[in-house]
Protein backbone atom coordinates (compact mmCIF):
# COMPACT_ATOMS: atom_id res chain seq x y z
CA UNK A 1 0.00 0.00 0.00
CA UNK A 2 2.96 2.11 0.57
CA UNK A 3 4.51 1.40 -1.90
CA UNK A 4 1.59 2.29 -4.04
CA UNK A 5 1.10 5.58 -3.01
CA UNK A 6 5.03 6.78 -4.26
CA UNK A 7 4.97 4.35 -7.90
CA UNK A 8 1.37 4.29 -8.19
CA UNK A 9 1.59 0.82 -9.28
CA UNK A 10 -2.11 -0.04 -9.35
CA UNK A 11 -5.21 2.20 -9.68
CA UNK A 12 -7.60 -0.29 -8.27
CA UNK A 13 -6.55 0.46 -4.65
CA UNK A 14 -7.87 3.07 -2.96
CA UNK A 15 -7.61 2.20 0.35
CA UNK A 16 -7.51 5.44 3.07
CA UNK A 17 -5.83 5.46 6.20
CA UNK A 18 -9.21 5.05 8.28
CA UNK A 19 -9.47 1.62 6.27
CA UNK A 20 -5.98 0.61 6.97
CA UNK A 21 -6.45 1.51 10.80
CA UNK A 22 -10.18 -0.60 10.92
CA UNK A 23 -8.11 -3.35 8.92
CA UNK A 24 -5.41 -3.46 11.41
CA UNK A 25 -7.79 -3.40 14.19
CA UNK A 26 -9.48 -6.57 13.04
CA UNK A 27 -5.98 -8.26 12.67
CA UNK A 28 -5.32 -7.77 16.11
CA UNK A 29 -8.22 -8.90 17.31
CA UNK A 30 -8.25 -11.99 15.16
CA UNK A 31 -4.71 -12.75 16.23
CA UNK A 32 -5.41 -12.16 20.27
CA UNK A 33 -8.57 -14.55 19.74
CA UNK A 34 -6.86 -17.21 17.84
CA UNK A 35 -3.75 -17.36 20.57
CA UNK A 36 -6.41 -17.85 22.95
CA UNK A 37 -8.48 -20.32 21.05
CA UNK A 38 -5.25 -22.51 20.60
CA UNK A 39 -4.94 -22.90 24.34
CA UNK A 40 -8.37 -24.53 24.48
CA UNK A 41 -6.70 -28.01 23.57
CA UNK A 42 -4.45 -27.77 26.87
CA UNK A 43 -7.77 -28.60 28.97
CA UNK A 44 -8.20 -31.77 26.97
CA UNK A 45 -4.39 -32.57 27.10
CA UNK A 46 -4.16 -31.85 30.98
CA UNK A 47 -7.83 -33.53 32.04
CA UNK A 48 -6.30 -37.02 30.29
CA UNK A 49 -2.97 -36.84 30.94
CA UNK A 50 -2.51 -37.50 26.96
CA UNK A 51 -0.65 -35.80 24.00
CA UNK A 52 -2.72 -37.52 21.00
CA UNK A 53 -5.65 -36.34 23.39
CA UNK A 54 -4.30 -32.60 23.19
CA UNK A 55 -3.40 -33.24 19.28
CA UNK A 56 -6.29 -34.61 18.28
CA UNK A 57 -8.59 -31.74 20.40
CA UNK A 58 -6.33 -28.70 18.62
CA UNK A 59 -7.14 -30.70 15.29
CA UNK A 60 -10.64 -31.02 15.69
CA UNK A 61 -10.44 -26.89 16.76
CA UNK A 62 -8.88 -25.61 14.08
CA UNK A 63 -11.11 -27.77 11.34
CA UNK A 64 -14.57 -26.40 12.97
CA UNK A 65 -12.80 -22.79 12.95
CA UNK A 66 -11.32 -22.66 9.94
CA UNK A 67 -12.80 -25.01 7.31
CA UNK A 68 -14.02 -22.62 4.55
CA UNK A 69 -16.91 -23.01 1.89
CA UNK A 70 -17.38 -20.45 -0.38
CA UNK A 71 -15.30 -17.77 0.87
CA UNK A 72 -17.51 -18.11 4.46
CA UNK A 73 -15.57 -19.36 7.50
CA UNK A 74 -16.58 -19.58 11.31
CA UNK A 75 -13.08 -18.01 11.35
CA UNK A 76 -14.75 -14.76 10.15
CA UNK A 77 -17.15 -14.37 12.58
CA UNK A 78 -15.29 -12.86 15.22
CA UNK A 79 -17.33 -13.93 18.24
CA UNK A 80 -16.79 -17.50 17.88
CA UNK A 81 -13.15 -17.11 17.57
CA UNK A 82 -13.09 -14.51 21.00
CA UNK A 83 -15.60 -16.75 22.86
CA UNK A 84 -13.46 -19.96 22.06
CA UNK A 85 -10.69 -17.07 23.60
CA UNK A 86 -12.55 -16.65 26.86
CA UNK A 87 -12.71 -20.21 27.41
CA UNK A 88 -8.86 -21.08 26.96
CA UNK A 89 -8.37 -18.55 29.58
CA UNK A 90 -10.70 -19.93 32.15
CA UNK A 91 -9.07 -23.13 31.20
CA UNK A 92 -5.28 -21.54 31.35
CA UNK A 93 -6.35 -20.01 35.11
CA UNK A 94 -8.01 -23.62 35.94
CA UNK A 95 -4.51 -25.31 35.03
CA UNK A 96 -2.37 -23.33 36.32
CA UNK A 97 -3.98 -23.70 39.63
CA UNK A 98 -4.42 -27.17 39.04
CA UNK A 99 -0.40 -27.64 38.51
CA UNK A 100 -0.50 -25.62 41.94
CA UNK A 101 -2.63 -27.59 43.93
CA UNK A 102 -0.26 -30.75 42.28
CA UNK A 103 3.23 -28.92 43.30
CA UNK A 104 2.19 -28.13 46.69
CA UNK A 105 0.72 -32.26 47.43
Amino acid sequence: MGLNQIFHLTSVMRLTINDFFAEIIRILMFSLASAGAALVPLYFGLRKYSAPATIGSSLLVVLVTSSSSSGFSLANIIYIPLSLAIIALGIVAGAIRKIDRIDLN
